[in-house]
């Protein structure tokens, strides 16, 4: 929920992928569904996770036991079910809702699409346009972690919603 990326991006999430010096995950072309590299900024909450399982287990993948990454997520999302009082949901829902979240606290739809490594049905944007806005990412994310931890923690949140001209 944090970095809203696909989730087995993230359930297979490689140590070699992940800079924590520079606070930043780089996906390569054969892990992302548009086969482009991807750069994924690590907000201070994101960063603290992948921080705390960053010890070398023998392990490549972050995430998971055994051969694979992380794979429990229908039982992962049973035991959230039964604890959570809110209508049914996918877990893709969890991209949709960081989408519209991002949206709704004023962040412009091309840096959210950036965020989540869509492409764009526009010509500018896939042919001549090669920004990343990883500043902008960046921001987005940090924004977006803010909010999320203050709906965690019962907080009032100090994110404001940006002005639209």
């Amino acid at each position: 929920m944090l970095t809203a990326q696909r989730r087995a991006e993230i359930s297979d999430l490689q140590r070699d992928e992940v800079d924590l010096d520079q606070a930043v995950i780089t996906l390569p072309p054969a892990r992302t569904k548009n086969r482009q590299w991807h750069y994924i900024p690590l907000s201070p909450p994101a960063l603290a996770i992948l921080q705390a399982r960053s010890r070398d287990n023998g392990r490549q993948l972050i995430f998971g036991r055994g051969e694979g990454g992380f794979s429990g997520w229908a039982h992962a999302k049973r035991q959230l079910d039964a604890v959570l009082q809110i209508p049914p949901w996918t877990l893709h829902d969890l991209r949709r809702s960081a989408s519209t979240g991002m949206g709704n606290l004023g962040l412009p739809p091309h840096i959210i699409e950036q965020v989540l490594n869509h492409q764009t049905g526009s010509k500018i944007a896939n042919i001549y346009n090669k920004s990343t806005y990883q500043s902008e990412k960046r921001a987005a994310l940090d924004r977006w972690a803010d909010h999320l931890m203050a709906v965690i923690e019962n907080r009032q949140s100090n994110v404001m919603s940006l002005k639209r001209a």
